[in-house]
């Protein structure tokens, strides 16, 4: 229990217990994000000439291991259709065609209302 003592008045609160539920608001808004941008990658994936699909079969969310944690996104080439490494080819480009970012595209597309998202669950706390 944190205690704060200011003229005339005393505030009395469970800072455990609010920092746990702000991890875990912050923690479903980053899902949420994350989500949002692999959706969008898709959406710009689809767009290209010659797209079949399989390569946003291969873009995946996935839970950080790190402490702080987070998500991130990646997206790898199925290797029965092409190497791993397709989507860094398609995403930058090559010394022969010119990069088709999909990837970067779709997270700057989403910045804005990732961090009004942010915003709203911080407020809401």
């Amino acid at each position: 229990m944190a205690i704060h003592k200011g003229q005339g008045y005393t505030i009395e609160w469970d800072a455990d217990k609010v920092l746990k539920r702000a991890d875990a608001v912050l923690e479903v808004t980053s899902r949420k994000v994350a989500f949002l941008v692999k959706r969008d990658a898709i959406r710009y994936l689809m767009k290209l000439k010659g797209f079949t699909g399989n390569m946003a079969r291969q873009i995946k969310v996935h839970v950080s291991r790190y402490k702080g944690g987070g998500y991130y996104i990646i997206a790898q080439g199925s290797k029965d259709w092409h190497p791993p490494y397709y989507a860094s080819f398609l995403e930058l480009g090559t010394w022969k065609s010119e990069g088709k970012p999909f990837m970067r595209t779709a997270r700057k597309q989403n910045l804005r209302k990732a961090q009004r998202m942010y915003q709203d669950a911080i407020d809401k706390l």
